[in-house]
């Protein structure tokens, strides 16, 4: 027995080594689900299934017969132990692993599968299900599920797009209307019978569960909902961004957390940037930064943990750009910073470095981040919460 389940977790390590080289959830081949649920209770793993709950399979005849994966949203630190759980556990159900903050191996295609500040919501309020796992609340189920139809899956849920162009799979491979119709029902939201994905986006607009504009530029997955998406935010915004283009953000972060290190970063600015405002953050806006900007994740690999805004400094950029940094070339910074309006922004490289000169036992500091481009500007001014900010930019 020791050797059989030694086996697989070989295989399952292998598994694991493949989807971080890949960038895909982590999939593992599990049976006797009631068994591998309970040992996930006894272990205190802090994990949850996403959707599909009342499909589950009900016992091993059901599980052998189950075509379908089983979605899971799991802590950063549990990989290990659900690695272990699932060799023990070997079976014919596919069971698939997205990490909250999107640790390697467990991603959609290299990006968290939600926003890790919604990943933390939906933990946060998780439920038992007497049937013995962990599921969504019942607002935090239909949420987590409109986010999925219209970002995951898009037109291939067969249902309407809202825009003329865009046409939905006509034999979706599952009802996802009636689902969400019932999902809705169940969390007292009305939803309404002419529905589409837009109307759905709108939706979780409202529940600040939306995709943030700066997270669908970059989302691997360019589908025509999405793309369609984006197209309609850029147009109904083109006068504010035109006028962005000309301004860059600078976050100071949790890591730089002395007035020496927050000095040394703002002197630093000043040689490429002219400082308009700088904004210590209150818990509101810091609350809307962690939701709306760089995508909705402010974690780090190092920390395993959040390591969000502190200080806003609102700065116009210089007419012309300065050197580019020693160590790269311009081809070298357009591969690996693809939506990088403006070069001068890479001075948070410089100033990231210099403050872990100063610190050399923080070799892992972050404390800084810059937006890239008018976009990522536009997310960072209306997390300031302050409407009259945009009138003092020309």
């Amino acid at each position: 027995m020791k050797s059989f389940t030694f086996l697989h977790r070989i295989k399952n390590r292998i598994r694991l080594l493949n989807s971080s080289l890949k960038q895909n959830a982590l999939r593992f081949y599990i049976g006797d689900l009631d068994k591998f649920y309970n040992s996930l209770k006894l272990e205190g793993v802090e994990y949850l299934i996403l959707r599909w709950t009342d499909n589950f399979p009900k016992n091993k005849q059901e599980e052998e017969l189950y075509k379908d994966d089983i979605d899971h949203l799991i802590s950063d630190k549990e990989v290990d132990v659900i690695l272990k759980l699932a060799s023990e556990n070997p079976g014919p159900v596919k069971c698939d692993f997205y990490s909250k903050s999107g640790r390697a191996g467990t991603t959609y295609q290299g990006f968290p599968y939600y926003p890790p500040i919604l990943a933390d919501e939906l933990m946060s309020n998780r439920l038992y299900e007497k049937r013995g796992f962990y599921r969504p609340s019942k607002l935090h189920e239909f949420l987590a599920f409109s986010y999925h139809l219209c970002y995951h899956k898009g037109l291939l849920s067969g249902i309407e797009s809202g825009f003329e162009s865009c046409k939905p799979e006509p034999f979706p491979n599952k009802n996802y209307f009636k689902e969400f119709k019932k999902l809705g029902a169940k969390a007292n939201i009305n939803t309404s019978d002419d529905l589409s994905l837009y109307k759905i986006h709108k939706l979780l607009k409202v529940h600040s569960w939306d995709m943030p504009l700066d997270l669908m530029t970059r989302w691997p997955d360019q589908h025509d909902f999405i793309k369609q998406l984006i197209k309609k935010e850029i147009e109904e915004n083109k006068d504010i961004l035109r006028i962005l283009d000309n301004y860059t953000i600078f976050v100071l972060r949790d890591d730089c957390d002395t007035i020496e290190l927050e000095e040394i970063a703002i002197s630093m600015i000043k040689d490429r940037f002219k400082i308009i405002d700088i904004i210590r953050l209150d818990y509101h806006q810091r609350k809307a930064f962690l939701t709306k900007t760089r995508g909705g994740n402010w974690f780090e690999k190092y920390n395993l943990g959040e390591v969000g805004p502190s200080v806003a400094i609102i700065c116009k950029n210089s007419e012309n750009q300065g050197p580019l940094p020693s160590s790269m070339s311009l081809e070298k910074i357009r591969k690996r910073y693809p939506h990088l309006a403006n070069t001068d922004v890479l001075i948070k490289r410089e100033i990231r470095k210099k403050l872990i000169e100063l610190h050399p036992n923080q070799s892992k500091i972050v404390a800084i981040h810059a937006t890239d481009n008018s976009i990522d500007t536009m997310s960072c001014l209306r997390a300031l919460l302050d409407p009259t900010i945009f009138k003092k930019l020309k």
